[in-house]
């Protein structure tokens, strides 16, 4: 009779962890503190916990040898999270091919553990094929009109590069969007214009260039176009030429390598990762493997945290406000990341880990799909998103602010052919795009205006400052103009060149509205966070810092103000004539917003050019009336604005 094997139950997942990790990990955890030595022995004892953290705790450390500082986390068990005492979260999970056998880890997606060349090009490769083969973002054949100029880069080994005048020839190029960094290493001049092209050698170039070279050779693409080398960087007019063909260059590319992680040209593409795990074994034979590592970065471009020096650090080219337009004119675009690569085409949003919840990020697909489909009320939200996004990037030339983002204008202009563009905003829905203003979280921060003039002060572009619209919150489902009190007039706009998208000359408005005028001489007001700034019209008091939970809200955004100077001479509100310009009346539908119907009001001052105004801020008079059951004309009739009491309507010309 043969004999019956009884297999060894499996034992719970509390038994195969030492004594420490065995009181914390069922439940979530605060102030847990696990001394060097116990970390030690739980290594010894082939404890799954202690070997992951000690691994990401690195044990080399002099800390760590003299066992001088215990390891403090708080555990979150739902997520398989550790949040370890400083800054840094690291998710615990394991992978298909060697699952944990007590399904307490989630299973996830292991990524490289080095982004060099041939990694790249494997991860990259899969995402390039389903695009080709699913998608239609954009020709795949050598049939394209190529840039100007381009890097002839030549096959793998080759250590000469040579620039190239491409005489309208056709054909497929890859495109590098980079930092250039506070020290250009190398670029085109007039004066090397002819060694450029006669051939120069790979080691020539910065490593985050030579790192482009290398990835448009595997991808075999014959030919890369980088600003800095295919634009003569000390001729304007060739930089004026070049730039207004942006939108040609990126959109006509077979591809855009994007250095998303590397702040210079000295960083390169590439970066080294490491997923700590531990092995271990259940019964005899049975492998299994659980790995940690930090939690992966995600970035949202569309969404403002707040955060800047946070995106600065992890995303420093995703800063840059040239880059805006760089990602979405490309078909398609390969993100080398600080832990990961990403992607981005027309039609998909990815990542290595697949957990980019695209859901939160405005990617390119948003971005076609209305440009291609949407509504012109559509169309006129998207750009006050763009904007919104685009305003709080940084240049290195404070006179690109309208240029950078030419490329995407002109696809705007297709869009909108009844439209008139003028310095960052359209005539078709101007009212509206005169509703900007400086997001309250900054408000306390100065928005210095460039020293030279480059956009009218009723334009964000006037501004040195992250803006927001009323209507572009992740949340804001839709908004409509309920009433209009004011009349666009007369509209001057002159552009500095020949492209009505690049840099501004001259602009100038003239509106037919109601207006109240009114003297500004604000008292100091201490909040619990600065000095709120008031303003009192016809017995309306606005202020910067309004009571929470009232209603209605009278909210008012300054431009170029920082509270907390409020008292110098330079300041521009005090002891002021104010004239206050009635605009219109929007009901918005937002999901976490009770105050859903406003009454925006433009505030002036009389400029330095006598008989015009200027643009210094924007009211705002905020109701309650959230949900869709509510009576609007109820709600709007006890709507109470300065404008009901006062106010003649006017001409006022702003500059």
């Amino acid at each position: 009779m043969a004999e019956v094997i009884q297999k060894k139950p499996r034992p719970r997942f509390s038994e195969i962890l030492c004594a420490s990790c065995s009181t914390w990990v069922h439940e979530p955890a605060e102030n847990v503190r696990l001394e060097g030595a116990e970390l030690d022995r739980g290594v010894a004892d082939s404890c799954p916990m202690c070997s992951l953290l000690v691994g990401f705790w690195n044990p080399g450390s002099a800390a760590y040898a003299k066992k001088s500082m215990p390891m403090e986390f708080t555990w979150d068990q739902p997520n398989r999270m550790v949040l370890l005492r400083g800054h840094e979260m690291l998710r615990i999970f394991c992978t298909q091919d060697l699952p944990c056998p007590w399904d307490f880890f989630p299973c996830d997606n292991e990524i490289m553990s080095s982004s060099g060349p041939t990694n790249c090009f494997q991860v990259a490769s899969r995402w390039i094929k389903n695009c080709l083969i699913k998608h239609k973002c954009g020709s795949t054949e050598a049939d394209q009109p190529l840039p100007s100029r381009l890097i002839k880069v030549g096959r793998v080994g080759d250590e000469r590069l040579q620039l190239v005048q491409t005489s309208s020839n056709k054909g497929r190029y890859i495109c590098l969007s980079h930092c250039w960094g506070t020290k250009r290493a190398f670029e085109t001049t007039t004066k090397n214009l002819h060694e450029m092209q006669e051939g120069f050698a790979m080691t020539d170039l910065p490593p985050t260039y030579r790192d482009a070279v290398v990835m448009s050779r595997l991808f075999g693409i014959e030919y890369l176009w980088i600003d800095s080398l295919c634009i003569i960087q000390n001729s304007r007019d060739d930089w004026l030429q070049e730039s207004a063909q942006m939108m040609e260059i990126y959109s006509r590319s077979f591809l855009t390598l994007a250095a998303t992680r590397a702040g210079s040209q000295q960083a390169g593409l590439f970066h080294d990762h490491r997923d700590h795990e531990f092995i271990g074994k259940e019964g005899t034979d049975s492998l299994y493997r659980v790995l940690c590592r930090p939690l992966l970065q995600h970035y949202s471009p569309m969404l403002d945290t707040g955060d800047e020096e946070g995106t600065r650090n992890r995303f420093p080219l995703l800063s840059r406000a040239w880059v805006c337009q760089e990602r979405l004119l490309s078909p398609r675009v390969l993100h080398f990341g600080p832990q990961e690569l990403f992607w981005e085409c027309r039609e998909s949003a990815t990542c290595e880990c697949r957990r980019w919840n695209t859901e939160d990020a405005f990617t390119k697909l948003e971005y076609v799909k209305i440009l291609e489909n949407g509504t012109d009320r559509d169309i006129q939200t998207l750009w006050t998103k763009i904007v919104s996004a685009y305003s709080g990037t940084h240049l290195t030339m404070p006179s690109d602010k309208l240029p950078a983002l030419s490329g995407i204008t002109k696809q705007f202009l297709a869009r909108l052919p009844g439209s008139r563009y003028i310095a960052g905003l359209w005539s078709s829905s101007l009212l509206e795009d005169f509703l900007w203003h400086i997001p309250l979280h900054r408000q306390g921060v100065v928005a210095a205006k460039p020293t030279d003039w480059r956009a009218p002060s009723w334009s964000w572009a006037s501004l040195e400052c992250k803006i927001d619209y009323p209507f572009t919150h992740l949340y804001t489902i839709s908004h409509d103009i309920r009433a209009s009190y004011s009349e666009i007039r007369v509209l001057e706009y002159v552009p500095a060149g020949d492209d009505i998208t690049g840099e501004a000359k001259s602009a100038q408005v003239t509106i037919l509205g109601p207006v109240i005028h009114g003297h500004s001489n604000p008292t100091p007001r201490l909040t619990e966070r600065d000095y709120a700034y008031d303003i009192s019209v016809s017995d309306f008091e606005f202020t910067t810092h309004p009571d929470k939970g009232t209603a209605p809200v009278y909210q008012l955004y300054l431009d170029s103000f920082g509270y907390h100077d409020w008292t110098t001479t330079d300041d521009q509100l005090v002891d002021t004539e104010v004239t206050f310009l009635r605009l219109c009346r929007v009901r918005r539908d937002d999901v976490f917003s009770y105050y859903n119907l406003m009454e925006y009001i433009l505030l002036l001052r009389h400029s330095h050019h006598s008989g015009f105004y200027e643009r210094v801020g924007l009211a705002e008079v905020k109701m309650c009336c959230s949900g869709t059951t509510v009576d609007e004309n109820k709600a709007w009739n006890q709507f109470r604005s300065p404008f009901d009491q006062a106010g003649q309507k006017e001409h006022v010309t702003i500059l």
